[in-house]
């Protein structure tokens, strides 16, 4: 176990860059090529793709259309082969952008999302929606908590096995279940991940955005904490990182940690809240885009696409992702702001771009993401239970006595994504660090 990796997986949900969870095992960075030298035994790391900093002042009319161009170009591209291709089709902006432009070269495709059974959230309706004006081949994986399994030993294992190291994000279980039932259909699906980085989707681009008010109030945390009577992160933000962190995922504090887990104390004196976002920073970008820069390197990467890419192949499933393709993401990264957001929308490119394909429902439709019940799977109590009795407690990984003492105090702290974090390490240690 590489402990400040763990720690990073805890405060962020996700490993980032070369670190990985295992000691001394590395990852190689995107856009890298790694070559070995067998006469010398030496290695040789090189990037051979750099997002360039180009901007053009583009219309909205005009950039849409190029937008158009290069969407389909790269679908074209991505449904060649010589097995079933099909779409993840859940209903959002993306995944409906993507599925349109694939109809169009495949009639009557293979597309699917998921259904998540007695929830008032499901996207199931705007699917088939979708669906029905593009006239495919639609297929609904329904999920509830007897498929899903978590509280089942048997059917639990068979899942966390795909996680070779852990992942936070609560949907690597729907990704899981709707990858399982894709490949009963075809080998190959197209995804719509990258939209939300390319395009502005997600709101904490809009949230982040530094006024003098945050500025000051960033400096006041700063001074308090150096007098000994700041608060500690979330419950107080030091800098434009700290608020972009709490934006994105209020995980554990500092304070927490050390807690529960007392042998990490050196470690984790070194893991400031907000730390990962640093290197990613662009001061020299535009204000919005420097955030999106910074996702682009890390949360696309390390959450969304290696989600999706172990759920996937788990199943034998090839995921395709037709809005990553380097020249749709160059493009993208050099249109001006007012292309991407304005005071009513996100993605302004990309709904110009879908107004002449998709019903108005869906070209209006606000951004929900991924999102699920978790506690219709697993509840609080049951993922308690399970630490209680697991063992990172019986190891001497986590204290027992500082795990019964934060749960008695963090009932209103975000207590359900802590838990499942804790739940999600929990299974990965029992499956690979403390195997019998």
């Amino acid at each position: 176990l590489f402990v400040p990796a763990a720690i990073q997986y805890l405060q962020y949900t996700y490993t980032t860059g070369p670190t990985t969870i295992w000691d001394s095992v590395f990852g190689l960075p995107s856009a890298h090529v790694m070559v070995f030298d067998a006469t010398n035994a030496t290695i040789q790391r090189n990037r051979y793709w750099t997002l360039p900093s180009v901007k053009n002042n583009w219309s909205l009319e005009d950039a849409a259309g190029r937008v158009g161009e290069l969407v389909s170009e790269s679908v074209q591209e991505e449904l060649m082969g010589d097995v079933p291709v099909g779409v993840f089709l859940s209903g959002g902006v993306d995944s409906s952008l993507i599925s349109a432009y694939a109809s169009g070269n495949s009639p009557s495709i293979n597309s699917f999302c998921v259904d998540f059974v007695g929830w008032d959230g499901s996207e199931l309706a705007d699917s088939e929606c979708v669906s029905r004006h593009l006239k495919t081949t639609h297929h609904a994986c329904a999920l509830d908590r007897s498929i899903a399994g978590l509280c089942d030993s048997e059917h639990r294992a068979e899942f966390f096995k795909t996680w070779d190291e852990p992942i936070g994000d609560p949907a690597i279980l729907p990704t899981w279940h709707v990858s399982r039932t894709t490949k009963e259909h075809v080998t190959v699906a197209l995804s719509g991940d990258g939209g939300d980085e390319l395009f502005a989707g997600y709101n904490w681009y809009r949230r982040v955005q530094s006024t003098p008010r945050r500025e000051a109030a960033w400096l006041v945390e700063r001074l308090r904490r150096r007098l000994g009577i700041g608060r500690a992160w979330p419950h107080g933000c030091g800098n434009e990182f700290e608020y972009y962190q709490l934006l994105h995922c209020a995980t554990f504090s500092q304070c927490e940690l050390q807690e529960l887990f007392p042998d990490w104390k050196a470690e984790l004196s070194e893991a400031a809240p907000g730390q990962m976002f640093e290197p990613w920073s662009d001061p020299q970008a535009p204000a919005g885009r420097r955030w999106q820069i910074i996702d682009l390197n890390t949360y696309l990467v390390d959450n969304n696409l290696t989600r999706v890419d172990r759920a996937s192949m788990a199943h034998g499933l090839e995921v395709r992702v037709p809005l990553l393709d380097h020249r749709l993401v160059e493009f993208a990264f050099s249109l001006p702001d007012v292309c991407c957001t304005n005071e009513r929308s996100s993605k302004v490119v990309l709904r110009e771009l879908m107004h002449r394909r998709l019903p108005p429902n869906i070209t209006t439709k606000q951004k929900q993401g991924f999102s699920f019940p978790l506690e219709q799977y697993i509840s609080i109590q049951e993922m308690w239970e399970s630490l209680q009795s697991g063992c990172m407690v019986e190891r001497g990984m986590i204290d027992r006595a500082a795990l019964s003492r934060w749960h008695g105090e963090a009932a209103s702290s975000n207590l359900q994504m802590k838990l499942w974090l804790l739940f999600v390490l929990e299974q990965w240690s029992k499956l690979w660090l403390f195997q019998d």
